[in-house]
């Protein structure tokens, strides 16, 4: 995946700063300096956020934006405490942070991305964390939830919130994809769905707009609210319940 010379700058440079060093890019003609920021930076923001892969040795990591956007490793946890069964679709697959950790727990899983570079790096950690029964398919989610998805125990959505020139979103509608659009098909195919949305949501708004949904958790990290999840259960009719948690203390 890296080659030889850069892979031994990244682990010669690790903890230095990428700014300088890319300054000093012409001294070392054989690393390609552009991969080897992107994962010493990477490196630098999993050692906080994603400690158990930080500590993993030939973890790949994606640019910043990705990094910035995915689950830390105690909200990934706790999504994974909630979850099991025999198979998983993972519809917005991202950096993969969720989906590797909710995957160990069904017979199989899909993870599902549009980028292309996303998908080759989650390819890469998924077979080096051994998720066994776990598969990578770069598709548009909603091209794949109608055309190729097979019936699921879960089905996970993180919607994009950033609109189409990198401004943050957080109405459900305003976000891709538009769950909202796509929940009867979810609900066919899906005997739960889960979705995580904006801390900033407000939750009696996107119960006006969901259905079926069973349970709300309010997931906090050291005080701060870091997400919203909604669970949609397929058979049930009555009022969601809550659960407010606060990870990390």
């Amino acid at each position: 995946m890296i080659d030889e010379h850069t892979l031994a700058f990244i682990r010669e440079h690790t903890g230095d700063d990428v700014r300088q060093l890319a300054l000093q890019a012409a001294r070392y003609p054989l690393v390609d300096m552009r991969v080897a920021a992107t994962q010493i930076e990477g490196r630098r923001l999993a050692a906080a956020k994603l400690p158990a892969w930080a500590a993993t040795d030939g973890v790949m990591y994606p640019v910043r934006l990705s990094m910035e956007q995915c689950s830390s490793e105690a909200t990934a946890r706790y999504k994974a405490s909630l979850v099991g069964g025999s198979r998983l679709a993972d519809l917005t697959g991202g950096y993969g942070i969720d989906f590797s950790y909710m995957a160990s727990l069904f017979a199989t899983s899909v993870y599902v991305e549009r980028n292309a570079e996303l998908c080759r790096i989650a390819e890469h950690n998924f077979s080096l964390l051994k998720l066994a029964g776990s598969s990578v398919v770069c598709a548009d989610s909603t091209e794949f939830l109608y055309q190729r998805i097979a019936p699921c125990n879960l089905i996970y959505l993180d919607p994009a919130r950033r609109d189409g020139v990198g401004r943050k979103t957080v109405a459900i509608a305003d976000c891709t994809p538009d769950v909202v659009q796509l929940q009867d098909r979810l609900m066919e195919v899906g005997r739960y769905v889960m979705v995580k949305l904006s801390p900033m949501l407000d939750i009696s708004a996107a119960l006006s707009v969901l259905r079926q949904v069973s349970e709300v958790h309010v997931v906090s990290v050291k005080g701060e609210c870091k997400e919203l999840l909604f669970v949609l259960d397929r058979l049930y009719e009555g009022k969601p319940v809550y659960y407010a948690v606060n990870l990390g203390l």
